[in-house]
């Protein structure tokens, strides 16, 4: 695991916080982590038969590109993300990434800014497990094919969404899919969604 108060980096390939785990779980608790160099996730976790679980009470910021602010990835475990401020200015910089293959994905949020092409303000994703996310405060995408929220799980789908605002072209405000068998489970609950471009649905809901 990982615990910072507060951590700058400025080269190329320079991450703020990155952990792997092998056959185990892995924990990051941080304050505000800030990158400025492409291919520099603010936070980065990998598990391979293990849960994530990140905890950010600070404000996470990249401005280059393919630099997500936070991005978990778990194979054969659970991903859960807690996080306050997360900005990112990069094309395929999204705010908040999380993937789990064989698990949960969980995203609880508080405001998420992306301005870049191809950078979704949250995505979680999970193969075969649940996925929920809950964002209290404002998700922002300024770039074209940002999606605010994107969900896709097999089992359970669940987004509550407090407000979300997009401008780019092909940028809808909340996509949830579940994609499994029956009995399956997909509950969006929004406040305002607003979307500025076309070929941006409000709210794109398919099970």
């Amino acid at each position: 695991g990982a615990d910072a108060t507060s951590v700058t980096t400025t080269g190329y390939v320079a991450g703020g916080i990155s952990t792997t785990s092998i056959f185990g779980d892995t924990t990051i608790a941080s304050g505000s982590v800030s990158t400025t160099g492409r291919y520099s996730d603010g936070i980065n976790a990998f598990s391979y038969e293990g849960n994530i679980v990140v905890t950010s009470t600070g404000t996470v910021a990249t401005i280059s590109g393919d630099s997500d602010g936070i991005d978990l990835f778990a194979y054969g475990g659970n991903a859960t993300v807690t996080s306050n401020i997360v900005t990112t200015a990069g094309n395929l910089s999204a705010g908040i990434e999380v993937q789990a293959l064989g698990g949960n994905a969980t995203v609880t949020s508080t405001n998420v800014t992306t301005t870049g092409n191809a950078s979704t303000g949250i995505y979680a994703y999970s193969d075969d497990g649940n996925v929920t996310v809950s964002s209290t405060g404002t998700v922002r995408t300024g770039g074209q094919g940002a999606p605010g929220i994107y969900a896709y799980g097999a089992a359970q789908v669940r987004v509550t969404s407090a407000a979300i605002v997009t401008t780019g072209i092909s940028s809808s405000g909340i996509v949830a899919i579940q994609s499994g068998a029956a009995p399956g489970v997909l509950n969006v609950t929004s406040g305002s969604v607003t979307t500025g471009s076309p070929n941006a649905i409000g709210i794109d809901a398919l099970a």
